[in-house]
């Protein structure tokens, strides 16, 4: 399973789980599919092939942990399961402080309001590897976790979000902010096509076109020193900057007092190949992004596809920067016409998370057009 974390330049880094062991507290921490020493070691525990339902103390709580086997899926080979789960991305949250709240139940009811899905689960729990195979691979539904079995105050965690729900097996799923149960829950909910018409089609483009390409069969690279992962958080502000640059060049470009305008076309352009070059820290809208999303918390994104939608920008940029240096008949106009369209891309990027590179990467993907290493 791949993890993500974020360092303080804005880049998202991932962390395979196999390689996390030595990683420091707050950081991601290997996958263990087993229980707990302090468990019942027999695995699976609550996978019996009779649909027995079974029941134990966990080691990390004084919670009476139950699973049941109801969810209509085939219960006779979990390793599979397992393997599908680790070749799945999912943004495990390690830093609950990161997020508003003078306690830590605030602290966590914020996190669930933050994200579009977020569960709380147990690494070795097999009902939770079904949820991630069920939700992130075959919906392509990107989730946030909170592996209570590894997290320092993953008790505390699951005993707050347990007495508040009244619910005492893990998983526990929460999506657009409302808990919904468990793996089984959902599962019904699915089919009975409530889960996909009242809770995911809400989902935003972002998260959706992220999704896909993760679990797309390519590994994408990103060239020169672009980060392989990106903060949506800095890519989103990044993107409101370029709006009111774009819209304001577009606008007063007509008027010969305001003959500086085109200018800005040009420091637009320039700032896009930065931007191809390096990411965020290499732009100057780039670093007053960070700078603002500083007190957010960060939201993985890959990079590639973000890198192609810079290039898109250099293009409009570009062309209209272009227009406005060369004299011909109604070049001023070609010149705004190009801005602004950069303008309403950088717009649904910044205020609607619809990113309109990552669209025609996504399509591109499909088409096999752009093929990463396999």
């Amino acid at each position: 399973m791949k993890h993500s974390r974020v360092d303080f330049t804005g880049s998202i880094q991932s962390v395979q789980a196999d390689d996390a062991e030595d990683i420091e507290k707050g950081v991601v921490k290997k996958v263990n599919n087993n229980p707990p020493e302090n468990g019942n070691p027999e695995l699976p525990w609550y996978y019996q092939s009779d649909g027995e339902e079974k029941s134990q103390v966990s080691g990390d709580t004084d919670l009476d942990t139950t699973c049941n086997s109801n969810s209509g899926h085939d219960r006779n080979t979990p390793l599979d399961r397992v393997e599908e789960a680790e070749k799945a991305e999912v943004h495990v949250v390690t830093d609950i402080d990161a997020y508003e709240g003078s306690t830590l139940g605030e602290k966590i009811d914020t996190l669930i309001a933050s994200h579009p899905v977020v569960m709380i689960n147990r690494t070795w729990c097999l009902f939770s590897v079904d949820a991630i195979n069920f939700l992130v691979v075959q919906l392509n539904v990107p989730v946030h976790s909170i592996e209570v079995d590894v997290h320092p105050q993953g008790k505390e965690i699951l005993k707050y979000v347990s007495e508040k729900r009244n619910y005492h097996t893990t998983p526990f799923i929460f999506i657009q902010g409302e808990f919904l149960g468990g793996f089984s829950e959902v599962n019904a909910l699915y089919a009975q096509g409530k889960l996909q018409e009242d809770y995911l089609k809400d989902l935003s483009q972002a998260d959706r076109c992220e999704a896909f390409i993760a679990n797309s069969n390519y590994a994408m690279t990103t060239y020169f020193w672009f980060p392989d992962k990106v903060d949506g958080n800095i890519v989103r502000l990044t993107g409101v900057l370029t709006f009111f640059a774009s819209a304001l060049c577009a606008t007063l470009v007509h008027w010969e007092q305001f003959f500086w305008a085109k200018y800005v076309a040009y420091a637009i352009a320039i700032d896009f190949v930065l931007r191809l070059l390096g990411g965020a820290k290499f732009s100057v809208f780039g670093r007053f992004a960070m700078l603002l999303a500083l007190p957010l918390e960060p939201i993985p994104r890959m990079g590639r596809p973000k890198q192609f939608a810079t290039c898109c920008g250099i293009i409009f940029s570009g062309l209209g920067s272009l227009a406005f240096l060369i004299p011909f008949p109604y070049h001023d106009i070609v010149g705004s016409a190009f801005m602004g369209g950069l303008a309403v891309a950088a717009g649904m990027e910044g205020f609607l998370d619809f990113c309109v590179g990552c669209v025609m990467f996504r399509i591109g993907v499909k088409l096999g057009i752009f093929r990463g290493t396999s």
